[in-house]
C-alpha cells in the first residue's frame, strides 16, 4: 500500500511539475507576442503606415507640411487651367517615381483644376533665379485638386517663384468614366477584384486607373493603371494584382475599355 501510494504522490509530483512547465511556455509565448505586436507597431514610417496581410503598403497619407506664399489669385492662375493653391515643403511618401520612399523638404504645389474639363496631361514649371523646378499631372477630373512633388525631388526654395509656365497640356476627349453599370470594382490592399455587371461580353482589354488619395486631395501628378487582359464573360469577375492599390488610401478615378 505505501508503495502504490508513493508511486502515486511521485506521479502527481510529476503532473505539477508538467503543467508547471505548461503554463510557463504559455507565458513566454505571450510575452514574446505582445514584444512582436509592439515592435511591428514601432513603424520607421511613422503613424498611420502599417503592413496590410500581403505586405504592401496601406497608406494612411501623412498630413502636409506646408508653407503658404502671399500671392494673389490672378498670378496664382495658370492660363484658366490650373490654379495654385498653396506652395511649400512636403514630408512622408514620395509618390511621382513610385517609389514611394520616404523623404522630407520636398518642394510641393497644391493645383485645382479650374478648367471645366477633365485634365490628362500637364507640365508645370516654377522659376527661382537659376533654379528650375518642375511638376507634372496626369488624370485629374475637373474641380479636384491634388498634391504635386517637385520631379527631381528639388527642396522648397522658401520664396516666390519668378515665374510659372504650364505648357503640354491635354485634356480628355470624354468626360473620365467609371462605368459603374457596366462594371464592380472591390479592392483590398494589393488587388482589385473586377466584375461585369451585363450579360454581355466584354471581350476587349479593361483597364483602371487609381491615385493615391486621402480626405479631399489626390497626392501625386502620378496616375496608376491596372490591366485585365482578355475582357470579361457575362456575370465574370476577375483580380488583378496591383503594387501601389490600397483600400485606405487610394481612389478609383477611371475605366477604359473596348468591346
Amino acid at each position: 500500500m505505501k508503495k502504490k501510494t508513493k508511486e502515486f504522490n511521485n506521479r502527481r509530483a510529476w503532473l505539477y511539475v508538467c503543467t508547471a512547465l505548461v503554463l510557463l511556455a504559455l507565458v513566454l509565448v505571450i510575452a514574446t507576442a505582445a514584444q512582436m505586436h509592439g515592435s511591428q507597431n514601432k513603424n520607421p514610417l511613422g503613424p498611420g503606415f502599417g503592413s496590410s496581410e500581403n505586405g504592401t503598403a496601406d497608406k494612411e497619407l501623412p498630413p502636409l507640411a506646408s508653407v503658404e506664399i502671399d500671392t494673389d489669385a490672378e498670378d496664382a492662375v495658370l492660363d484658366g487651367i490650373l490654379a495654385i493653391r498653396d506652395v511649400g515643403s512636403y514630408a512622408g511618401l514620395y509618390m511621382e517615381d513610385g517609389s514611394n520612399e520616404v523623404v522630407s523638404g520636398v518642394m510641393m504645389l497644391i493645383v485645382e483644376n479650374i478648367s471645366g474639363k477633365d485634365l490628362e496631361y500637364a507640365e508645370i514649371t516654377l522659376t527661382f533665379g537659376d533654379k528650375v523646378m518642375s511638376f507634372s499631372i496626369s488624370t485629374l477630373k475637373a474641380g479636384a485638386k491634388a498634391v504635386l512633388l517637385e520631379k527631381t525631388r528639388g527642396k522648397y526654395p522658401g520664396q516666390e517663384p519668378d515665374a510659372v509656365h504650364i505648357a503640354n497640356v491635354v485634356y480628355f476627349e470624354t468626360p473620365m468614366q467609371l462605368y459603374s453599370d457596366v462594371f464592380e470594382i472591390s479592392g483590398v490592399s494589393g488587388a482589385l477584384n473586377i466584375r461585369n455587371l451585363t450579360d454581355i461580353a466584354i471581350t476587349g482589354d479593361i483597364f483602371v486607373y487609381y491615385k493615391n488619395a486621402a480626405t479631399d486631395l489626390y497626392y501625386g501628378g502620378i496616375t496608376y493603371r491596372a490591366r485585365i487582359e482578355g475582357g470579361l464573360a457575362p456575370g465574370e469577375t476577375k483580380q488583378i494584382m496591383t503594387g501601389h492599390y490600397s483600400i485606405n488610401g487610394s481612389e478609383i478615378v477611371m475605366v477604359q475599355y473596348t468591346g
